[in-house]
């Protein structure tokens, strides 16, 4: 709440430092929080190494976000050594449970070979798996416009019947 805003203005302090008693107690949602926090530098000083170790404290609790985002920090070597084979590892960990971003890293580092040795098939397995999260979330955004459109052309319908029936009252002194 104090993050976002809920209730008052956004406190990112408040919000830094109740999350970090959440996350001292192994709550894994809470230490991604925090690591996030602390990789954009809300409430406090930046520390991707912190982040780094909170993302790794996380991702071994199996939280899947822990674990695709520790994986682009090691691949890219933020907040410590570059591990493109624990990138990979982590990104496959997180996959696993459906994370559509970790697959779409896992697919490019088996199609070139990074982090272990190619496997065009396992690429293409995992872009078809992303592409298939892509087009249900795409189709059911389809499906909330269409409802709403319906709703909007609903309500233009009934606003112009009233306008036409307004237009074709006779309104003493107003209409000649």
């Amino acid at each position: 709440m104090h993050a976002d805003g809920q209730g008052g203005a956004p406190d990112h302090r408040e919000a830094r430092r109740l999350y970090g008693l959440a996350a001292t107690q192994g709550h894994a949602r809470s230490q991604y929080v925090l690591a996030g926090m602390l990789i954009r530098g809300q409430g406090g000083l930046k520390d991707d190494h912190e982040a780094r170790r909170l993302f790794g404290v996380a991702a071994a609790q199996g939280h899947a976000g822990a674990q695709c985002t520790l994986g682009g920090m090691l691949a890219n070597g933020e907040g410590g050594p570059q591990d493109d084979v624990d990138a990979r590892r982590l990104y496959g960990l997180a996959a696993a449970q459906g994370h559509a971003l970790a697959q779409a890293r896992l697919g490019m580092m088996h199609a070139q070979g990074i982090g272990g040795p190619p496997d065009p098939v396992e690429a293409r397995r995992l872009f078809g798996v992303e592409e298939s999260e892509a087009m249900r979330a795409a189709a059911v955004a389809v499906a909330d416009a269409a409802a709403a459109a319906r709703a909007a052309a609903a309500r233009a319908a009934t606003a112009s019947a009233r306008v036409t029936a307004y237009d074709g009252a006779h309104v003493p002194g107003l209409n000649s």
